[in-house]
C-alpha cells in the first residue's frame, strides 16, 4: 500500500510517515509526558517512532529515543527521520542504556507489520524489560512481537495500553487472544487513498452501518407493520431462556411476539410474560418439545414473518428429533441458537435464510473440532461454518465475528465482558429474530443484532457495575438503540 500510494499519487512514503507520527504524538499527549522514551527499531516502524519523537520534542516534551542500532547503521526513512530528530536537538541512546523504569510513557516502535516470529535477541529482552515496568506503553501499528495476521497467543510481545493502528486494522488487533496485548486500539487515517486498499477478507463493524439498516418506525406504524416473530423455546428448568428471548424481541421492535412452548409449561409462561402471546403446543404432556409438537407449530408458520428457535429446548432426545423434523418446514427467515444448534450438530438441516449464533463450544460441535482451534482463528471458523451450513453465522464471544456465504467476515468491537453471563445469548437471539421479522436480511440482522447487543453490554458495564446480569442487559436495549442511532461519534475499540 505504501508503494501503491507513491506510484499512483506521487505522495512519498515520508508524508505517510509524518502523518503516522503526528497521530501517535497526539495520542501521547493523553498520557503523562514528563519523560517519554521511544523504543525504535531499524525499519519503518522505527521511522514512525523517530517522527513521533521529533514532533513531541517540538511541543516541549522531554523525549529521547532508545534505538536498536546506531543511527549510522539505519537505512531509508528510519535513518532520515533519526537525523532530523538529532538535528533538532533530540537525543538517541542505545537500547542497552535505556532506563525503562524511569519513563512516564514508553512508545513502542520496534517491530511493525512486517514482523513474523520468533522475536530474536536483543529485542525479546527489550520487550521483557518494557513489560516489567509500570509505565504505560503506546504501540505504533501493532505491539512489537504480534504478527499482524496471527491471532494466536504470542510467545513474546509488548503488552500495550494503547495501539494506534495506521491506515487499517490488523487481525491481531481485533481478535483474541492476540488483541489482549493491544490495549485500546485507535484507527489513524494517515493518508491512504481508497484506491490502494485491497478488497478486504474481513471488516470491522461500524455504528454507521448499523444505523443504515436499523428499522426506523414511522408515525403511522402499528404492530402488524413491525413484524410477527414466532419464538420456539423453553423446557422445564430452562424457562428463563425462552422468556429472555421473547422480551428481547419485543424490546427490539417486533410488533407481535408469539411463544410456542410445551403445553404443560404454558401456565408458567402466561404468568411470567405479559407482552407476548403464548401458544401452547402438544408435547405428549411432557415439559419439553417432542415430535408431537411439530404439526401444531407448522400450522403457525404461515402467519409469522420470522422464527427464532433453540433457547432452552433441552438436549432431550425427543426434543432433538422435534427440531430435526421442524427445521425443514420453516420457510421464513430464522435464527437458531443453543439447543437448536446442537440438533444441527447431530444432523438437523438449517432452513434457507438462517442465522446461526453459536458460542465457541457449540461451534466446536458444528465443525467437529476443538474449541482451541476455533478460538485461534475465529474468522476462518465462522466462514467455514457459513459455507458448510449455507447460513449466516455469528460466532459469539469476545469480539463476535459474523460471516456469510458471500460477504467478508465482520468483527464487532462493541462488546464487554458483562456479556459473558447466562441468558445473554438468548437476548441476542431475540434481537436478531425481531430484526428478521422487520425485514432485514439475515446478514444485516446478524450484524445489527450483534452491535445492538454489544452496545447494551457496554452500557450495562458502565451503569450496573462489573457484574451485571442478563436482565440488566435486557433493560438497556432501548438506551443502546438510541446511542447507536443518535451518537455519530460513537465507535467502540478493542
Amino acid at each position: 500500500m505504501d508503494a501503491a500510494v507513491e506510484a499512483q499519487t506521487g505522495l512519498p512514503l515520508a508524508v505517510l510517515m509524518e502523518n503516522a507520527g503526528r497521530a501517535v504524538a497526539n495520542a501521547s499527549m493523553e498520557f503523562d509526558t514528563h519523560r517519554v522514551l521511544v523504543a525504535a527499531g531499524s525499519g519503518n516502524n522505527g521511522g514512525d517512532g523517530f517522527v513521533t519523537a521529533r514532533i513531541l520534542l517540538a511541543r516541549g516534551v522531554n523525549v529521547e529515543v532508545a534505538c536498536v542500532r546506531p543511527v549510522d547503521e539505519l537505512s531509508g526513512p528510519a535513518q532520515m527521520n533519526a537525523r532530523r530528530f538529532l538535528d533538532e536537538g533530540g537525543r538517541v541512546i542505545p537500547v542497552k542504556a535505556a532506563n525503562w523504569s524511569a519513563a512516564s510513557l514508553i512508545i513502542d516502535a520496534f517491530l511493525g507489520t512486517g514482523f513474523s516470529g520468533p522475536v530474536r535477541p536483543p529485542v525479546n529482552g527489550i520487550i521483557s524489560s518494557i513489560n516489567a515496568v509500570s509505565a504505560p506503553v503506546l504501540s505504533i501499528d501493532v505491539p512489537s512481537g504480534l504478527a499482524s495476521d496471527d491471532c494466536a497467543e504470542p510467545e513474546c510481545a509488548v503488552k500495550a495500553d494503547m495501539t494506534i493502528a495506521l491506515g487499517c486494522y490488523k487481525p491481531s488487533l481485533v481478535h483474541y487472544p492476540a488483541c489482549g496485548y493491544a490495549g485500546e486500539v485507535r484507527l489513524a487515517d494517515i493518508g491512504f487513498p481508497a484506491t490502494v486498499y485491497p478488497e478486504p477478507g474481513e471488516a470491522v463493524l461500524s455504528s454507521a452501518f448499523v444505523r443504515s439498516v436499523l428499522p426506523r418506525w414511522s408515525g403511522d406504524s402499528h404492530k402488524g407493520k413491525r413484524g410477527r416473530l414466532l419464538v420456539v423455546a423453553g423446557s422445564r428448568g430452562m424457562l428463563g431462556a425462552a422468556a429472555l428471548a421473547c422480551e428481547a424481541a419485543t424490546r427490539a421492535g417486533a410488533g407481535l411476539v408469539y411463544l410456542a412452548c410445551p403445553e404443560p409449561l404454558a401456565p408458567v409462561f402466561e404468568a411470567k410474560l405479559t407482552n407476548q402471546v403464548i401458544r401452547p403446543v402438544a408435547s405428549d404432556d411432557l415439559p419439553y418439545f417432542t415430535p408431537a409438537s411439530v404439526d401444531p407449530i407448522c400450522d403457525m408458520l404461515a402467519s409469522v414473518d420470522a422464527v427464532a428457535i433453540g433457547p432452552g429446548i433441552s438436549l432431550n432426545g425427543e426434543s432433538i428429533d422435534f427440531t430435526k423434523a421442524l427445521l425443514p418446514d420453516i420457510e421464513t427467515p430464522c435464527v437458531i441458537d443453543a439447543d437448536g444448534l446442537n440438533a444441527i450438530a447431530e444432523g438437523a438441516v438449517p432452513p434457507a435464510n438462517s442465522v446461526l449464533t453459536p458460542h465457541p463450544g457449540e461451534m466446536s460441535r458444528l465443525l467437529r473440532t476443538s474449541v482451541d482451534e476455533i478460538q485461534n482463528n475465529r474468522p476462518a471458523s465462522a466462514r467455514k461454518a457459513a459455507a458448510l451450513y449455507s447460513a449466516v453465522v455469528a460466532l459469539k464471544g469476545a469480539h463476535t465475528v459474523v460471516a456469510g456465504t458471500q460477504e467478508p467476515a465482520v468483527v464487532n468491537l462493541a462488546s464487554d465482558a458483562s456479556l459473558a453471563t447466562a441468558g445473554s445469548g438468548d437476548i441476542l437471539t431475540g434481537i436478531i429474530g425481531a430484526l428478521l421479522a422487520q425485514g432485514l436480511t439475515p446478514f444485516e440482522a446478524a450484524l445489527a443484532g450483534v452491535r445492538w447487543h454489544g452496545t447494551a453490554g457496554v452500557l450495562a458495564a458502565s451503569t450496573k457495575g462489573a457484574t451485571p446480569g442478563a436482565t440488566d442487559i435486557l433493560t438497556l436495549l432501548g438506551d443502546a438503540r438510541e446511542e447507536i442511532l443518535n451518537d455519530d461519534e460513537m465507535e467502540y475499540m478493542a
